[in-house]
């Protein structure tokens, strides 16, 4: 603290290494003293700026990965296993023109949705049925409620 008598005149100059010379500030803190500020307020300024920009940034971080751990639990209700989240008609393979009926008959279905058509798929184990329902199920669960729903279940 300094007295009131104390204050330097002229004021004394401090040099800032990115914006030069500035005079020092005097606060008032009580009748008789000052705070003296030695901070370039220039750089003070930049790094509230940048803080908030930071902040922003981790806002935004947070707020898409909120999204992403909401898409996953909606996903993960309607039926769809971790192993086949977030799965799209490219990622089967038809291997045969039963296989491709299948892959087209689910992409239409999804296309022509919401239709008074079902869709019911039977088939060996390892053909791709849960691949393909958790296709049609991804595209449409964020407009629709549905659900996979197997014959066992």
């Amino acid at each position: 603290m300094i007295k009131v008598a104390e204050i330097p005149n002229p004021k004394k100059i401090i040099h800032c290494k990115k914006h030069g010379d500035f005079e020092a500030r005097y606060m008032p803190v009580r009748e008789d003293s000052f705070y003296v500020s030695e901070y370039c307020s220039k750089c003070v300024s930049e790094q509230k700026i940048e803080a908030e920009e930071k902040e922003r940034a981790e806002k935004k971080r947070q707020d898409i990965e909120n999204e992403k751990l909401y898409q996953q639990n909606v996903r993960i209700k309607a039926g769809i296993s971790k192993r086949n989240m977030y799965k799209t008609f490219d990622d089967y393979i038809a291997e045969n023109d039963g296989q491709q009926y299948a892959k087209n008959s689910a992409s239409a279905f999804v296309e022509s949705f919401p239709s008074d058509k079902n869709l019911l798929m039977i088939g060996s184990v390892g053909t791709g049925k849960t691949l393909l329902a958790s296709a049609i199920v991804d595209k449409l669960v964020n407009k629709h409620k549905c659900k996979i729903e197997k014959a066992s279940d």
